[in-house]
């Protein structure tokens, strides 16, 4: 199992998600001066509860001590308006995580340990076979695409993928 913490303001919900790429620096556009009046301490705060979210998703071995911490400071930049989730993944289904409730997003195929099939240049092709999340609903599904749009000399992996409940 691992888990990370990730934006949520776009329609795919899977692993290829980051932090980073839009959901801090989204906050802090605008005028540079007004920027250095009023958010450069907001700004501070958030990149190292960025930086802290970092080190708590990949520094192994995963625990319900740092999903516990991660969860916590999710709860914290959504305070600041941004948009996140804790995501849960694993390579075969899931329950719960530590305890905590999560709702089933879809299953995303990883490639080469790389980035989601879902992600490739295929995407419109594979519309129809994935649900509102942008994920395969179901393992057959799954297979199907796999069979249909994997590149024969790219290894693959079937990853389900959990929003935590808080």
């Amino acid at each position: 199992m691992f888990y990370r913490l990730v934006e949520n303001y776009h329609d795919y919900k899977g692993i290829g998600r980051s932090f980073i790429q839009d959901a801090y620096f989204d906050q802090f556009r605008g005028d540079k001066r007004e920027f250095r009046r009023r958010r450069r301490k907001e700004f501070k705060q958030v990149l190292q509860y960025w930086f802290d979210s970092i080190e708590l998703a990949e520094i192994q071995p995963v625990s319900a001590e740092k999903f516990q911490k991660l969860c916590d400071l999710c709860r914290e930049m959504q305070e600041y308006g941004i948009e996140c989730e804790v995501i849960v993944c694993d390579y075969s289904p899931l329950e719960d995580a530590y305890e905590k409730a999560i709702e089933f997003l879809g299953i995303d195929i990883e490639t080469d340990g790389d980035f989601p099939l879902g992600l490739e240049k295929n995407r419109e092709d594979m519309k129809q076979y994935l649900n509102d999340n942008g994920l395969c609903p179901d393992i057959e599904t799954a297979e199907k695409l796999t069979q249909r749009w994997r590149p024969t000399f790219a290894p693959f992996a079937y990853v389900y993928v959990y929003r935590v409940g808080f």
